[in-house]
Parts: structure tokens; sequence; C-alpha cells
């Protein structure tokens, strides 16, 4: 009896907590590959090889398949992580087109609470211990990506992340940013460049029941004439402005673009450095090949036309009743 305890005690030394969750795991592994391949991949390994692992690209090949069934299984909820980040990365690519408008970060958030509190790991501080070093890992490969798109796709730094000092404030800034430039980037340049557009060709001054135009000089009056919103020559004015918008936006800056926009929160963290660089170096509305944004964003100008035209007639129409003209 004595000599079975010696024999258990020194097990439990040489195998700590965190090394039966690995088995556990490896075991696991083995047993899913059985029943969702047909094919014994690992029929002459068994699961202590494959935590020792070696140094031929098998065996490599082999820990990495280990490693991401590993991670499956305690990254919990129906979307894996590998799809996240993939889903991520097409809206990076293609947030202008992309049909895909699933908010990842939020589902990745979400997902992360969910493994933490609903571990299917039996219960012992080494458990926990080694299934947050695989969350860490999971949440630090996310964080990198994140990192990473915003740096390549929009020259975008954010300091919290670049010095790896990560806060319950660090989920805002990653949420907020996402959301903001690329789930809502058509809806930005169609604010933006509408507001901006109707600026520049006088759509929201008004003279009776006409659109005012404004000349190059705003002082010099001889240069203002007045066109009806619905006129061809409004409509080129507009379609000869959108020239600007064709390709990356030099014709305003960063901080303007976030005040016509008038999301204060974003504008707020951009003022505060929480977030920098200048984005419109890189996200662009690409007009030249988005005919159907450019569209969009003629159709907003013209109902913006209107509503200003709209207001000014009911003004004027006070204002003569009000002396008397009527």
């Amino acid at each position: 009896m004595d000599e079975n305890k010696t024999t258990q005690t020194h097990q439990e030394e040489t195998n700590p907590p965190g090394d039966s969750l690995m088995q556990e795991l490896a075991n696991q592994m083995v047993d899913s590959v059985l029943e969702e391949d047909g094919i014994v991949r690992f029929s002459d390994r068994t699961s202590e090889d494959i935590l020792e692992g070696s140094d031929t690209p098998e065996d490599i090949s082999t820990f990495r398949d280990f490693s991401d069934i590993m991670r499956e299984r305690v990254f919990l909820g129906n979307v894996p992580f590998n799809a996240i980040l993939e889903g991520i990365k097409d809206q990076f690519e293609n947030y202008l087109t992309t049909e895909d408008t699933f908010n990842y970060v939020d589902i990745y958030y979400h997902q992360r609470m969910i493994s933490i509190n609903e571990a299917p790991i039996p219960d012992g501080d080494g458990h926990k211990q080694e299934l947050m070093e695989i969350l860490d890992s999971i949440h630090m490969e996310f964080i990198s990506t994140i990192q990473e798109l915003f740096k390549l796709r929009l020259v975008i730094g954010i300091p919290e992340l670049d010095a790896n000092e990560f806060s319950i404030d660090s989920e805002f800034l990653i949420r907020r940013l996402y959301e903001f430039f690329i789930l809502s980037a058509r809806e930005n340049f169609r604010a933006v460049i509408a507001l901006k557009v109707c600026e520049e060709v006088g759509a929201l001054s008004h003279q009776n029941n006409t659109i005012h135009l404004q000349g190059e000089d705003v002082t010099d009056v001889q240069k203002n004439e007045t066109i009806d919103a619905g006129s061809p020559e409004f409509i080129s004015n507009i379609v000869e402005e959108l020239t600007k918008y064709h390709g990356i936006i030099t014709c305003i800056t960063p901080d303007v673009f976030l005040k016509i926009r008038g999301d204060e929160t974003i504008r707020a963290l951009y003022e505060e450095g929480y977030f920098n660089g200048n984005f419109l170096t890189k996200y662009s509305p690409k007009l030249y090949q988005n005919e159907d944004l450019k569209i969009e964003i003629i159709n907003r100008i013209m109902l913006i036309a209107e509503k200003h035209s709209a207001i000014a007639t009911l003004n004027n129409i006070e204002e003569d009743s009000n002396s008397g003209g009527i």
C-alpha cells in the first residue's frame, strides 16, 4: 500500500493540474478525429506523443492540428474564432461593397465572455488557469489582427494597443472604431460628401424658391447666381464637385470629416488622442468605381436641397404674411 501511495504521489508531482487539462483535451482530440474524420490520423501515436511533439514536419503539422482543435473546444459559441477573423478581414478589405454586415467584433467579445463563464472544463485551479492561458492567446491574436488592420487599411494608430496596455476601455475603443469606420463606412461618405457638396454649390442658402449658388469669391455678389435645384446646371455642378471625391480625399482634413459626420464620441476620441493618423490617405469612397454610392450621394444632395428650398419657401410666405403682402 505504501509503495502504491508513493507511486501515486510521484505521479501527482510530475503531472501538475494544468498538464491533466492538456492531456484531457489531447485525448478528446484523438477521439474526435476518429469520430469525425472516419480515419485514424493518429493511430500510431498516443496523446502523450502529441503533447511532447517533435521537430519533424509531420509532427509540427500534427501539433498545429491539436492546437487548433483545442482552441475550438475552449472558445465557445456558434462562430469559430478563425471565421470571426476572416469576416473582419473581409470587411476591412471591402468596407464599401461587402454585403456581410455582421458585427464580428461584438460576436467575438460575446463568445469570449461565454467561454470564460461557461467553460466545459472540470473544476480546479489548474484547469481554470490553463483555460485562461488559451483564451488569452486567442485574445492577443484578435487584438493584434485588429491593430494591424487599422494600420494597414486606414493608417490609424491606437496608442493603448501599440503600448500593449489593455484596459476595460480597449474593448469600447475597438468596438466604436470598428463600428464607425467599417460597418458605417457607406453612411459616413454619404453624409459627409453630401453636406460638403451642398455647401460648395450653395445648396444651403436660398433666395425665394431657388438654390443660391455661390461663386468662387463668396464676398463678390456679382459672381452669385440663383438656379433651380432640379435644373441640369445644378446637377452638373454637383457632378463636378463629386470629382474631388473620386479617389483619395484631399479637400478636407480628418478633423473636418469627423466634425461634419457628427459622431461626437468618435470626434472626442480623435481629439483626445485615443486614436490618431490621417485616415483619409486610405479611407476612400472610390466613386470612380462605386457608381451606386455616387448615385446615393447625388440623391441625398437633392433631398437636402429640396428640404432647404421648402423651408425657404415657408419662411418667405411667413414674411409676406407678416408684412401684409398676403
